[in-house]
């Protein structure tokens, strides 16, 4: 079952504070699933969320669809030390499972199997949010990479990018093109190609088709036929899949 298109949601007005103040007695909570994906009203926009990625804040999204069978997964972090305000800082992106963070994720739900709602506190925690805390300052430290006098310029452009990674991320089964990522960030094919490449150290292609060939192995995994699984990964017939895999396996080796 494919997942709904995102809609637009609500922009943020000027004289509107952002969505976590107000907050500070909500605990800070990570998201992502067992199993399947699922869409989120999420920062006054819709992401998908699948394994390979994770979102925080003390937001509490509604949920606008979800392929069949998802297993979803809150961590909601008991800190007793007064920092949880850390969360108003997290820039409003997708997180890489591939990490401290999704490697303590994964921990955790191995240790509570099934449950969709896990409380994690104590030393746990207080580990969770410093990787958490140097996930951030290592995402953070890409926007430097961009080339701006103005600093506000910069995280401008770097939001606008990180807009396109979620775009490929919630998007990643539809035909996508620079054209059209280009747009989402609301820059030039050639400035968004060029500026991709250098905070994402990959081109836009790279990032969609490792994103597709990530989610083609797990369909085949899940016993779905080669063919099925290039179409619900986007790429269309199994011939392209098989070379994507070939390709990937060339590069491990």
């Amino acid at each position: 079952m494919q997942l709904p298109a995102p809609p637009c949601l609500r922009p943020q007005r000027r004289d509107e504070p952002p969505a976590w103040q107000g907050r500070a007695s909500a605990p800070l909570v990570v998201r992502t699933v067992r199993h399947g994906a699922e869409t989120l009203a999420w920062r006054r926009r819709a992401v998908r969320v699948d394994v390979d990625v994770y979102v925080v804040g003390r937001d509490e999204p509604a949920v606008l669809g979800a392929e069949a069978e998802t297993e979803p997964l809150r961590v909601e972090l008991a800190l007793d030390d007064g920092t949880g305000e850390l969360e108003g800082d997290f820039t409003p992106a997708t997180r890489s499972m591939d990490g401290a963070v999704g490697s303590a994720l994964a921990a955790a739900a191995r240790q509570r199997p099934g449950a969709r709602r896990i409380v994690v506190g104590g030393a746990a925690a207080a580990a969770l949010r410093d990787d958490l805390a140097a996930e951030e300052r290592a995402l953070r430290a890409r926007a430097d990479r961009i080339a701006c006098a103005k600093p506000a310029t910069r995280e401008a452009l770097f939001r606008r990018l990180l807009l396109s990674a979620d775009f490929i991320q919630s998007h990643f089964a539809e035909p996508l093109n620079v054209e059209l990522l280009a747009a989402v960030s609301n820059l030039s094919p050639f400035h968004f190609a060029r500026l991709f490449s250098v905070v994402m150290d990959e081109t836009p292609h790279a990032f969609l088709t490792r994103k597709r060939i990530a989610v083609a192995r797990r369909l085949i995994d899940a016993g779905l036929g080669r063919g099925d699984a290039a179409e619900r990964a986007g790429f269309g017939c199994r011939s392209t899949l098989f070379r994507h895999l070939r390709g990937a396996a060339s590069a491990r080796s």
